[in-house]
């Protein structure tokens, strides 16, 4: 998996997307805590191509590239300036419409002469190569080029890069009328961590390169070590292909979790409510609660339906709420990888015996209750559950100034806790 998770504002906000079918391929280099020739690694689906095995390109297993949204699973593929090629198969060849590679890339070192380091190619043991990146090094910077097939001059962008610095590239190659064989086009797009991989394809590439013959089809995807003379080296990570921009980000970009919502009848039932975008290769969600917002157990498990909509899910709790309790959703993927979401505090539905003033608070806010015994206690939490602030009750008092001036604004929850006893109300901080 090469997903991550968000979380969307819990808010009734409107979201398009575009339904698409997922990636053709992809590979997040996860191959386990031993590094080594990725070529011909159990389960990996790299092979040689050529007859060049010098210098093997390698899966390093001892850390990945990051990059925002993106899987910090596994390690990351290494490659130098001279030595072994290698190509991974596609499910099956491509010849019209378009097909799109994303991956991560951090350039170590480069030459001036500049090379091309990955590309498309017909089939496995194919000599013509499609969408050829191409990376030289201008002064202490690089710049990436492109060429859509052999012949002439790659055509380098004038934006500067850095070396040992983590892009998104992504690379298009556009099959365009059948009745020409020189008029499809390649399209090279490098984003930085600040930007992210966007959800819709941009207007215009960073290069561009529509010369040269065109391919008849496209069956695989390709890793190439040059020479040591004009190759750069580097890692690659997180790649992964298909046949729209839409489909990439479906499963690139992270699931979103939007309106996760906890809510308790007068009985103590709890119900949980949410939302998911962009969910593919989802295998459960697992309901948590907590009784002290420290440590959590399960509660419940829900499968993932994984459609390409929005996915709407309902869990009933079978235990009966005490006065106050914590609840988080555990997003479990196919590989096992998995994330949570905030966690909600929920109250069963009772007559408070908390009087809050002012409210909206200010600097200061008055709590009133019943007379309180000896080790009572006023515990201040956010709407995620956090706790900020605790406060002692005097012995049969019956009201406490707490101060409240160092808290951000937003909503918050006031617990009195007196002994096996609680109530609970809450107030808005401005």
């Amino acid at each position: 998996m090469i997903r991550k998770f968000s979380v969307l504002p819990l808010l009734g906000v409107a979201v398009a997307w575009a339904t698409s079918a997922q990636p053709v391929f992809y590979e997040a280099f996860n191959y386990g805590a031993v590094s080594g020739s990725l070529a011909g690694l159990p389960g990996s689906p790299w092979t040689q191509t050529g007859s060049t095995a010098t210098n093997p390109v390698q899966y390093d297993a001892s850390g990945n590239l990051s990059f925002p949204g993106m899987s910090d699973l596994g390690g990351k593929l290494v490659f130098t300036n001279t030595g072994q090629d290698i190509v991974a198969p596609l499910p099956g060849a491509v010849n019209s419409g378009a097909l799109y590679l994303v991956m991560l890339v951090s350039i170590s070192s480069a030459n001036a002469t500049g090379d091309y380091f990955a590309h498309f190619t017909q089939s496995a043991g194919a000599t013509q190569f499609y969408g050829r990146v191409f990376v030289r090094s201008s002064g202490s910077n690089i710049q990436f080029g492109l060429m859509k097939n052999a012949g002439g001059s790659p055509n380098y962008a004038n934006e500067l890069f850095d070396l040992n610095t983590t892009y998104c590239l992504v690379l298009k190659y556009a099959f365009n009328t059948l009745a020409s064989t020189s008029d499809d086009a390649a399209d090279l797009y490098v984003f930085k961590a600040a930007e992210g991989l966007p959800v819709v394809e941009p207007a215009s590439s960073l290069v561009r390169h529509d010369l040269n013959s065109d391919a008849t089809s496209i069956a695989a995807v390709s890793i190439r070590q040059g020479t040591s003379s004009s190759a750069p080296a580097g890692s690659v990570d997180n790649m992964a292909v298909a046949t729209s921009w839409a489909a990439l980000s479906t499963y690139i970009l992270p699931l979103q979790l939007r309106n996760f919502q906890v809510s308790a009848n007068a009985s103590g039932r709890v119900t949980a409510n949410w939302q998911t975008l962009q969910e593919s290769h989802m295998s459960h969600f697992e309901i948590e609660r907590s009784s002290d917002g420290q440590q959590f157990v399960a509660a419940g498990r829900v499968a993932a339906r994984n459609l390409p909509t929005v996915n709407t899910y309902t869990f009933n709790d079978g235990l009966r709420l005490g006065a106050t309790t914590w609840y988080r959703l555990k997003m479990v993927e196919e590989d096992g990888s998995f994330n949570y979401s905030p966690v909600v505090l929920v109250h069963r539905i009772s007559k408070s015996s908390l009087s809050l003033f002012p409210n909206p608070a200010g600097s200061q806010l008055m709590v009133r209750y019943a007379p309180a015994s000896e080790a009572a206690q006023l515990r201040l939490y956010t709407a995620d559950g956090r706790m900020v602030k605790t406060w002692p009750v005097q012995q049969q008092g019956l009201q406490t100034s707490v101060p409240v001036g160092d808290l951000p604004a937003g909503i918050y929850h006031v617990l009195l806790a007196d002994g096996q006893a609680q109530s609970w109300s809450k107030f808005m901080k401005q």
